[in-house]
This record gives C-alpha cells, structure tokens and sequence, in this order.
C-alpha cells in the first residue's frame, strides 16, 4: 500500500561556523546574541514579522571539508519553514549578525534529502513507524492516488 504521511517535529537546519579570518571566539558565548540577531535581520530582508527560526544552538561536529580528526563548535539553526535557510545563510555569511562572518554548511541539500538522510530512509523503501493515525479514505477516482492518509508522530 502507498500512502501520504504527515510527519511532525522534523524542521530543516544547516550548520554553520566563523570564518578563518575571524578572531577566536566562544561559540557559547556568543549563541544567546544570534537567535535574535538573526530573526531582525531577516525581518528587515523580508519585511515581515517573525518568527523564523526554532531554535539557534551550539553543537559538536567534524568538518566535512578536509581532514579534521577532531570535532569542533558549528552552530545548528534551526529553521521554522525550509524556504527560508538560503536567506538566513546569507545573513550569516555576509556578517550582518554581530558583525561576524559565518561559514555556512548544508544549506545546498534540500529539505526532502535532509529528511530522507536523517531517518535513514531510500527510495521506495519501507518506512516503519510505531504510531500512525488513518485520518481517512482518499477518493477512488484516481487509480494512482494513495488510498490512505496517515498521520505518523
């Protein structure tokens, strides 16, 4: 069977950390400053009120770039709405956040292939969930619709 799910509490991020030509700096420090840094400056690029991120935190990661043997401090935004990263990765790199300049990773994937990556999930594979609610019958009009409309959680 086939089917169109609706899967909550997954939210499109990238990562990013200073450039080399920044001073050294603290990313704990300086992570309580970016969330709002960062929603005034794409109120202004917009002209819309936020919010427009979830959540701005510090997490260890190996740079993919290179050979790195150690983790270092890249910072994980979080965004509300998957068209938005591009434009919050562009606030970043242009330094337009606490005037430091930012280098931008994984924002070239898309919201479908970070999905996809992220629960481990191929092509036309199976996709096993431990809660999911039918919401109901789709129209029998279309053989190629899906018949049922889960909800998984």
């Amino acid at each position: 069977h086939s089917c169109c799910a609706h899967v909550h509490g997954f939210l499109p991020r990238f990562y990013a950390k200073p450039q080399a030509g920044e001073a050294e700096i603290d990313l704990q420090d300086v992570v309580g400053a970016l969330a709002p840094a960062l929603e005034q400056g794409m109120a202004l690029l917009t002209g819309k009120p936020g919010p427009f991120t979830m959540s701005v935190e510090v997490v260890r990661k190996k740079d993919f770039y290179g050979y790195h043997p150690f983790e270092e401090d890249f910072v994980k935004v979080t965004a509300l709405n998957p068209s938005h990263i591009p434009q919050l990765a562009s606030i970043l790199q242009a330094g337009h956040c606490l005037n430091l300049r930012f280098q931008p990773f994984e924002v070239h994937l898309s919201y479908k292939l970070q999905f996809m990556a992220e629960l481990d999930l191929r092509g036309m594979a199976l996709m096993h969930v431990s809660f999911a609610h039918v919401r109901g019958q789709a129209p029998a009009s279309d053989p190629w619709q899906p018949r049922l409309w889960p909800e998984v959680c």
